[in-house]
C-alpha cells in the first residue's frame, strides 16, 4: 500500500487554499482478477493509519452502497429524478423519502411488533403492498392498529 499526504486538490486550490488531502493507492487479486484502490481523505496517513482508514472507508461505502439499493429496489422508488431547482419538487420529495428512510430504520430498529409482522411477511416490498391495500379500505387510528391488523390477517402470532 502506497501513501502520500499533503496533496493540493485540483480546482480547489484557488477556493481552499489550505486544503491538503491524503492519498491511499493499493493493488490486489481477489478472484483471479486484478484490483486497484484508491481513497482520497483528509486525515493524514502512515503506515498505522492507513488501514483503519481504509476499513472505514469501505464500511461507510458499504452503508451508503445498501442505503440507495434499498431505496431504489424495495419500495421507495429513489431511480426516478425530475429535476431539482426552484422550479421542481424533487430535491423536497428526495427529502421527504429520506426522513421515511429514516423513521422506517428507527421502527425496525426498536419496534418489536413490526419486527414480527415483517418477519411473518418476508419482504418489505410485500408488507408495503400490504400496508397500501389496507390503507385505501380503512382508516387506522394507530400504527399498531395497523400492524396488529395484518398480522392477523395473515396468521402472525405476536408475543
Amino acid at each position: 500500500m502506497r501513501t502520500c499526504n499533503s496533496l493540493l486538490t485540483n480546482g480547489l486550490q484557488m477556493a481552499s487554499p489550505n486544503l491538503r488531502q491524503s492519498r491511499s493507492a493499493g493493488f490486489g487479486v481477489h478472484n483471479d482478477r486484478n484490483l486497484h484502490w484508491t481513497w482520497i481523505t483528509n486525515i493524514p496517513l502512515n503506515a498505522r493509519s492507513v488501514e483503519p482508514v481504509m476499513r472505514a472507508g469501505r464500511a461507510r461505502w458499504k452503508i451508503e452502497n445498501e442505503t440507495f439499493n434499498t431505496l431504489k429496489n424495495q419500495g421507495y422508488n429513489f431511480e426516478h429524478n425530475y429535476g431539482h431547482g426552484q422550479q421542481n419538487l424533487a430535491t423536497n420529495l428526495a427529502l421527504l423519502m429520506f426522513l421515511a428512510f429514516t423513521v422506517d430504520q428507527m421502527i425496525q430498529r426498536c419496534w418489536r411488533v413490526f419486527r414480527q409482522v415483517r418477519g411473518g411477511l418476508r419482504t418489505k416490498v410485500k408488507l408495503w403492498d400490504i400496508m397500501r391495500s389496507l390503507f385505501m379500505v380503512q382508516l387506522f387510528p394507530t400504527m399498531d392498529a395497523l400492524y396488529r391488523q395484518i398480522a392477523d390477517s395473515y396468521d402472525i402470532q405476536l408475543c
